[in-house]
Protein backbone atom coordinates (compact mmCIF):
# COMPACT_ATOMS: atom_id res chain seq x y z
CA UNK A 1 0.00 0.00 0.00
CA UNK A 2 3.08 2.69 1.27
CA UNK A 3 4.92 1.39 -1.98
CA UNK A 4 1.81 2.53 -4.18
CA UNK A 5 1.17 5.59 -2.95
CA UNK A 6 5.38 6.67 -3.53
CA UNK A 7 4.39 5.26 -7.14
CA UNK A 8 1.57 7.76 -7.70
CA UNK A 9 3.45 10.30 -6.41
CA UNK A 10 6.86 9.70 -8.38
CA UNK A 11 4.15 9.15 -11.43
CA UNK A 12 2.44 12.15 -10.51
CA UNK A 13 6.04 14.02 -9.87
CA UNK A 14 7.29 12.92 -13.04
CA UNK A 15 4.60 13.92 -15.37
CA UNK A 16 4.99 17.56 -13.89
CA UNK A 17 7.95 17.63 -14.60
CA UNK A 18 7.16 17.25 -18.21
CA UNK A 19 4.16 19.14 -18.15
CA UNK A 20 6.60 21.86 -17.19
CA UNK A 21 9.11 20.89 -19.73
CA UNK A 22 6.62 21.06 -22.29
CA UNK A 23 5.01 24.53 -21.38
CA UNK A 24 9.56 25.65 -21.19
CA UNK A 25 9.64 24.82 -24.61
CA UNK A 26 6.62 25.83 -26.27
CA UNK A 27 7.29 29.17 -25.04
CA UNK A 28 10.60 28.72 -26.03
CA UNK A 29 8.90 28.06 -29.46
CA UNK A 30 7.05 31.02 -29.23
CA UNK A 31 9.62 33.26 -28.30
CA UNK A 32 11.75 32.24 -30.78
CA UNK A 33 8.56 32.82 -33.19
CA UNK A 34 8.50 36.23 -31.96
CA UNK A 35 11.92 37.20 -32.67
CA UNK A 36 11.96 36.29 -35.75
CA UNK A 37 8.30 37.51 -36.79
CA UNK A 38 9.76 41.01 -35.23
CA UNK A 39 13.15 40.82 -37.46
CA UNK A 40 10.80 40.41 -40.76
CA UNK A 41 8.56 43.17 -39.65
CA UNK A 42 12.12 45.23 -38.76
CA UNK A 43 13.50 43.82 -42.48
CA UNK A 44 9.71 44.98 -43.85
CA UNK A 45 9.96 48.60 -42.06
CA UNK A 46 12.61 49.22 -43.34
CA UNK A 47 12.28 48.58 -46.96
CA UNK A 48 9.26 50.69 -46.91
CA UNK A 49 11.28 53.36 -45.96
CA UNK A 50 13.79 52.24 -48.62
CA UNK A 51 10.90 52.15 -51.41
CA UNK A 52 9.51 55.32 -49.63
CA UNK A 53 12.19 57.42 -50.26
CA UNK A 54 13.04 56.23 -53.67
CA UNK A 55 9.31 56.67 -54.80
CA UNK A 56 9.54 60.99 -53.43
CA UNK A 57 12.83 60.62 -55.87
CA UNK A 58 10.64 59.62 -58.61
CA UNK A 59 7.79 61.74 -57.66
CA UNK A 60 5.49 59.64 -56.73
CA UNK A 61 4.01 59.75 -53.52
CA UNK A 62 2.04 57.23 -51.34
CA UNK A 63 -0.84 58.37 -49.03
CA UNK A 64 -1.47 62.00 -49.22
CA UNK A 65 -2.74 64.15 -52.19
CA UNK A 66 -1.48 65.36 -55.73
CA UNK A 67 -2.36 68.09 -57.94
CA UNK A 68 -2.42 67.21 -61.50
CA UNK A 69 -3.54 70.18 -63.88
CA UNK A 70 -5.74 70.00 -67.06
CA UNK A 71 -5.42 71.89 -69.69
CA UNK A 72 -8.42 73.12 -71.37
CA UNK A 73 -8.69 75.20 -74.77
CA UNK A 74 -11.35 76.29 -77.14
CA UNK A 75 -11.65 78.05 -80.15
CA UNK A 76 -14.78 79.84 -81.58
CA UNK A 77 -15.31 79.42 -85.93
CA UNK A 78 -16.28 81.52 -87.82
CA UNK A 79 -19.67 80.62 -89.17
CA UNK A 80 -22.33 82.84 -91.08
CA UNK A 81 -26.33 81.67 -91.61
CA UNK A 82 -28.92 83.90 -93.84
CA UNK A 83 -31.63 86.00 -91.35
CA UNK A 84 -33.91 88.04 -92.98
CA UNK A 85 -34.53 87.64 -96.68
CA UNK A 86 -34.76 90.27 -98.88
CA UNK A 87 -37.39 91.51 -101.08
CA UNK A 88 -37.28 94.50 -104.39
CA UNK A 89 -40.72 95.75 -106.05
CA UNK A 90 -41.18 97.58 -108.62
CA UNK A 91 -44.27 99.47 -110.03
CA UNK A 92 -43.74 100.57 -113.15
CA UNK A 93 -45.45 103.75 -115.12
CA UNK A 94 -43.78 103.16 -118.52
CA UNK A 95 -44.94 106.81 -119.34
CA UNK A 96 -42.54 107.99 -117.05
CA UNK A 97 -38.68 109.04 -118.47
CA UNK A 98 -37.69 107.11 -115.24
CA UNK A 99 -34.99 105.49 -114.35
CA UNK A 100 -37.44 103.88 -112.04
CA UNK A 101 -36.16 102.44 -108.01
CA UNK A 102 -37.83 99.79 -106.14
CA UNK A 103 -39.37 99.62 -103.20
CA UNK A 104 -37.06 97.41 -100.74
CA UNK A 105 -36.86 95.28 -97.52
CA UNK A 106 -33.07 94.65 -96.75
CA UNK A 107 -31.52 91.30 -96.06
CA UNK A 108 -29.44 90.34 -93.21
CA UNK A 109 -26.83 88.10 -92.36
CA UNK A 110 -25.80 86.37 -88.75
CA UNK A 111 -21.62 85.44 -88.74
CA UNK A 112 -19.16 85.21 -86.06
CA UNK A 113 -18.22 87.67 -84.10
CA UNK A 114 -15.54 88.92 -85.49
CA UNK A 115 -15.36 86.87 -88.51
CA UNK A 116 -15.37 89.11 -92.10
CA UNK A 117 -17.66 88.39 -94.87
CA UNK A 118 -18.04 89.07 -98.44
CA UNK A 119 -20.89 89.19 -100.13
CA UNK A 120 -21.66 88.49 -104.30
CA UNK A 121 -25.18 88.08 -106.06
CA UNK A 122 -26.51 86.65 -109.33
CA UNK A 123 -29.88 86.64 -110.96
CA UNK A 124 -31.21 83.21 -111.85
CA UNK A 125 -33.02 84.76 -114.86
CA UNK A 126 -30.09 86.88 -116.54
CA UNK A 127 -27.88 83.78 -115.47
CA UNK A 128 -24.06 83.75 -115.04
CA UNK A 129 -21.73 83.60 -111.93
CA UNK A 130 -21.93 85.49 -108.97
CA UNK A 131 -20.24 88.84 -109.07
CA UNK A 132 -19.57 91.33 -107.25
CA UNK A 133 -23.23 93.74 -106.34
CA UNK A 134 -21.71 96.83 -104.45
CA UNK A 135 -23.20 99.75 -105.27
CA UNK A 136 -19.99 101.47 -105.68
CA UNK A 137 -19.20 99.32 -107.80
CA UNK A 138 -22.15 99.48 -110.32
CA UNK A 139 -24.09 96.22 -109.03
CA UNK A 140 -25.32 93.92 -111.18
CA UNK A 141 -27.32 93.09 -114.04
CA UNK A 142 -30.91 91.23 -113.78
CA UNK A 143 -33.86 90.82 -115.51
CA UNK A 144 -37.29 90.47 -115.15
CA UNK A 145 -39.16 88.43 -117.17
CA UNK A 146 -42.91 87.34 -117.69
CA UNK A 147 -42.96 84.35 -120.19
CA UNK A 148 -40.85 86.06 -123.24
CA UNK A 149 -41.18 89.48 -122.19
CA UNK A 150 -38.35 91.15 -119.95
CA UNK A 151 -37.01 93.96 -118.72
CA UNK A 152 -33.17 94.57 -117.43
CA UNK A 153 -32.78 96.18 -114.04
CA UNK A 154 -29.77 96.65 -111.77
CA UNK A 155 -29.09 94.95 -108.32
CA UNK A 156 -26.98 96.43 -105.83
CA UNK A 157 -25.90 95.75 -101.81
CA UNK A 158 -24.38 97.16 -99.38
CA UNK A 159 -23.33 95.97 -96.35
CA UNK A 160 -24.65 98.21 -92.93
CA UNK A 161 -25.70 101.13 -95.12
CA UNK A 162 -22.57 101.22 -97.25
CA UNK A 163 -21.88 101.07 -100.76
CA UNK A 164 -19.23 98.28 -100.17
CA UNK A 165 -19.99 94.61 -100.32
CA UNK A 166 -17.79 93.53 -97.48
CA UNK A 167 -18.42 93.71 -93.26
CA UNK A 168 -18.01 92.02 -90.44
CA UNK A 169 -19.92 89.36 -88.40
CA UNK A 170 -21.40 90.57 -84.83
CA UNK A 171 -22.70 87.19 -83.52
CA UNK A 172 -25.60 84.64 -83.34
CA UNK A 173 -27.41 86.81 -80.70
CA UNK A 174 -30.78 88.45 -80.87
CA UNK A 175 -30.69 92.14 -82.46
CA UNK A 176 -26.68 90.79 -83.96
CA UNK A 177 -27.48 89.96 -87.46
CA UNK A 178 -26.12 92.37 -90.32
CA UNK A 179 -27.80 94.28 -92.59
CA UNK A 180 -27.45 93.91 -95.96
CA UNK A 181 -28.90 96.94 -98.04
CA UNK A 182 -30.21 95.90 -101.52
CA UNK A 183 -31.84 98.54 -104.05
CA UNK A 184 -33.01 97.57 -107.49
CA UNK A 185 -33.32 100.50 -110.57
CA UNK A 186 -34.86 99.53 -114.09
CA UNK A 187 -33.93 102.35 -116.61
CA UNK A 188 -37.04 103.60 -119.28
CA UNK A 189 -35.23 101.79 -122.26
CA UNK A 190 -36.29 98.48 -120.44
CA UNK A 191 -40.07 99.30 -119.41
CA UNK A 192 -41.35 101.84 -121.74
CA UNK A 193 -42.24 99.17 -124.23
CA UNK A 194 -43.03 96.45 -122.18
CA UNK A 195 -46.53 95.16 -121.79
CA UNK A 196 -48.99 94.79 -119.10
CA UNK A 197 -48.52 92.27 -116.18
CA UNK A 198 -48.19 92.00 -112.74
CA UNK A 199 -46.18 88.24 -113.26
CA UNK A 200 -42.62 89.81 -113.98
CA UNK A 201 -40.33 88.21 -111.71
CA UNK A 202 -36.71 87.27 -110.95
CA UNK A 203 -34.69 85.24 -108.19
CA UNK A 204 -31.10 86.94 -107.16
CA UNK A 205 -29.13 84.71 -104.97
CA UNK A 206 -26.85 86.52 -102.44
CA UNK A 207 -23.73 84.32 -101.56
CA UNK A 208 -21.89 85.12 -98.43
CA UNK A 209 -18.44 84.21 -98.30
CA UNK A 210 -16.67 84.09 -95.00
Amino acid sequence: MYYFNVNNKLVSKINSFYHEKHLYNLKLKMEAKDNTDMHYAKKLKFWAAVLTVLLSMAGISIGGTISPTVSITGSVVGMCKAGTAGTLSFTIDPSVAGPITATRTDATVFCSNGSPFTITAASLNKGGAAANCAGSAGGITGTLKDGANTMNYTFTCGVNGTTGNTGTGQGFGSGKDVSIGIGGSITAVSYQNAPVSSSYADTVTLTITY
